[in-house]
């Protein structure tokens, strides 16, 4: 049964640091509810672009409804995108409460892992602590890295479209991340300004891991405990959304390196340390 109504997990991100992974766990636990959609946005959509989310889920309903119509998909994933397009609609706290308390159906954690969340004002991370017995999971991942990997994501969708080479593609948007001119994936980098924030919560309800010590049993046995669940035996050696392989010019390294620098600089402020695997790019010993 639940406890005091259950706890409310927020994954903060960030993007392309373990969430994708961190989300299939959790599904897989007999104590997590976890939406049949992998992220809901409701708080950054709310707070945000609410109508180019819905005009987005609209475009997703209409690929649906092709697939229901060829036969190879069934009416449950249409009311699922219909129920979170009316939790949207709605935009309250009280709303989102209830959906997700409703669906829980007695576990006691209900985890929303939504990246994106990482980028919310302190205002709404406060409220959203507010939420009960709420607890925040921030995942980093050495932010060349990631920052890479990112890129490699978006270069993948952005060839299918134009038909141009992906390496040239990721080259060319590393460029537009270094020199300013994509300002969505420079807002995914900036560990700096989360961490500030987070900082601001009550430090019992946070839990902040490492992308490269997540898939470890220490890791997995404190995110469960944080969470007071049971450990379950976990799958590390399975990665999910890790994107097509492009080697990074070391050219390219170094100039992330020196860009993201402060951020590497925050990290070690707020944790301590930094992770072994993050130093080289960190330029510490």
């Amino acid at each position: 049964m639940q406890r005091d109504g259950g706890i409310f997990l927020f994954g903060l991100g960030a993007p392309k640091a373990g969430t994708s992974w961190l989300h299939g766990y959790l599904a897989t636990h007999p104590d997590v509810y976890v939406p049949p959609m992998k992220e809901l946005h409701f708080f950054n959509s709310v707070d945000g672009n609410l109508a180019g989310r819905l005009s987005k889920m609209d475009e997703k309903r209409a690929k649906i409804d092709v697939r229901i119509e060829r036969g190879v998909e069934d009416h449950s994933k249409l009311d699922e995108l219909q129920d979170v397009r009316s939790l949207l609609e709605d935009g309250s706290d009280s709303a989102y409460q209830t959906y997700m308390t409703e669906r829980a159906d007695g576990r006691s954690v209900m985890a929303d892992i939504t990246p994106a969340y990482g980028l919310l004002s302190l205002e709404r991370l406060l409220q959203m602590q507010s939420m009960g017995n709420a607890r925040f999971i921030y995942l980093m991942r050495d932010p060349v890295a990631r920052l890479w990997s990112n890129i490699r994501m978006n270069a993948v969708r952005m060839v299918k479209k134009s038909g141009e080479d992906l390496v040239a593609t990721c080259n060319s948007l590393m460029q537009k991340v270094l020199g300013g001119k994509f300002p969505a994936l420079q807002a995914r980098c900036d560990y700096a300004s989360t961490l500030k924030n987070i900082a601001k919560l009550d430090p019992k309800r946070v839990l902040i891991a490492f992308y490269e010590e997540l898939f470890s049993n220490d890791t997995v046995t404190r995110i469960c405990d944080f969470l007071e669940i049971a450990v379950m035996p976990a799958k590390f050696g399975q990665r999910i959304n890790e994107g097509l392989a492009v080697a990074m010019s070391e050219a390219d390294r170094a100039s992330a390196a020196q860009y993201l620098k402060p951020q590497y600089a925050a990290v070690q402020a707020h944790m301590g340390r930094l992770p072994n695997a993050w130093k080289q790019n960190a330029g510490v010993a």
